[in-house]
């Protein structure tokens, strides 16, 4: 048994499907309600819009932790930090950045 092509939506769906996302049925070949939960991307969309203050924080907070860190390093070496020295820069900064995110996030 092949796969059913949605005559309304051209999305391909499991053999055994009685009704494609879309709401289109194969047995009565009419648009009825879609089984699709639209409440799931109403909830995701709505964490993901709570959660934009945290990236945004620790985005923020990683650049300025990891620009002092290799500045820090500039001036302690005399000269332009390279290779594992920008490394050390940048898992300070990301360790810094985490923690600071999971705090900001227990605040929102």
């Amino acid at each position: 048994m092949s796969e059913n092509k949605c005559l309304h939506c051209g999305l391909w769906n499991p053999p055994n499907a009685l009704r494609c996302d879309c709401g289109f049925d194969f047995e009565s070949l009419s648009i009825k309600p879609s089984y699709a939960d639209n409440t799931t991307s109403t909830r995701a969309l709505e964490r993901a819009e709570k959660n934009l203050p945290t990236i945004v924080v620790s985005v923020v907070v990683f650049i300025f932790v990891y620009l002092t860190v290799a500045f820090a390093m500039y001036f302690a070496l005399g000269h332009k930090p390279g290779g594992i020295m920008l490394g050390i820069a940048f898992g300070i900064a990301g360790a810094v950045a985490t923690a600071i995110k999971i705090k900001v996030k227990k605040w929102f």
